[in-house]
């Protein structure tokens, strides 16, 4: 849990240098670690324990939260958790990527504008895309995952 919130903030806050929340979820990490061990034994869908997992800390968001599912190699109806963040986002959005149309569902769920407000809601499609896509082309759905995040991150902003 602690790595995905420092991968997620690397500068020690959140945005606008706000460090309270950022605080308050190294101090939630027991309970994070207890909710994610639930979901491991009862699984649910993907939207569902993301929406609960960014319900623990107020301003962890998406990003973050399946950062965490991602780490803690849950398994959700749709498929295994993978990390929906904004260059993957943007990857499934952008016309211009080649994955513009392999999301058909997660990209009609994001729409064009303001998708974070939409991200929680599209997650379980973006996993259940993901894992189709898989199969589809004989890998597993992370790697699908990262050939999103490589094909959207900027160059020197991860290694």
């Amino acid at each position: 849990m602690i790595a995905s919130i420092v991968w997620g903030f690397p500068r020690g806050s959140m945005p606008g240098g706000k460090w309270l929340g950022f605080a308050n979820a190294f101090e939630s990490s027991s309970q994070f670690a207890e909710v994610l061990a639930g979901f491991r034994t009862t699984p649910q869908s993907a939207t569902t324990t993301i929406a609960r997992l960014n319900n623990l800390v107020t301003g962890l968001g998406f990003a973050t939260t399946t950062k965490m599912a991602y780490f803690a190699r849950l398994t959700f109806r749709e498929g295994p958790a993978l990390i929906f963040d904004a260059n993957v986002i943007k990857a499934i959005i952008d016309p211009l990527t080649p994955w513009g149309g392999a999301f058909p569902k997660t990209r009609s769920l994001l729409g064009s504008t303001n998708f974070h407000a939409k991200g929680v809601l599209s997650y379980s499609c973006y996993v259940e895309e993901a894992s189709i896509l898989a199969r589809l082309h004989n890998a597993t759905p992370d790697v699908i995952e990262v050939a999103l995040f490589r094909s959207a991150a900027r160059a020197g902003t991860w290694s």
